[in-house]
């Protein structure tokens, strides 16, 4: 597993950019709608070296999304962190079998073809694993 990203959700896309410290910030992608996840995939590279920032945006009838940033009592918050798996089902099961309660079953991310889960620890919160190409 590799860490791909950090993931805020967020209430407005445009704040969150407009708010990030780095001014040099690249979207390399926008508010693309994501259907599976009633929610808008933003993806902001900060730096070279860094992970990429995945912002995402509820849809307004987005109840459970909504509701988390209500409790939060914010704008934004650390949501999850993204790894790149190469064997999903390997990785899936894996962290099944150590106590991960999957909070999405794996559903097709942004990139056709490849398959990303949500999955919940108590003593981690949530990570996202999503499925790449062996290198």
């Amino acid at each position: 597993m590799e860490i791909d990203h950090f993931a805020y959700l967020a209430r407005d896309t445009d704040k969150f950019i407009e708010s990030l410290p780095q001014r040099n910030a690249e979207v390399t992608l926008y508010r693309e709608p994501l259907e599976s996840q009633q929610a808008y995939i933003s993806f902001v590279k900060t730096d070279a070296a860094a992970p990429l920032i995945e912002v995402v945006e509820p849809y307004a009838d987005n109840e459970v999304m909504n509701r988390r940033l209500d409790r939060e009592g914010t704008e934004s918050f650390l949501y999850h962190i993204g790894y790149n798996v190469t064997d999903f089902d390997a990785s899936f099961k894996e962290m099944r079998k150590q106590g991960w309660l999957p909070l999405t079953m794996p559903f097709e991310g942004m990139t056709p073809g490849c398959r990303a889960s949500h999955l919940f620890n108590p003593n981690i919160g949530m990570v996202e694993i999503m499925e790449v190409a062996a290198q």
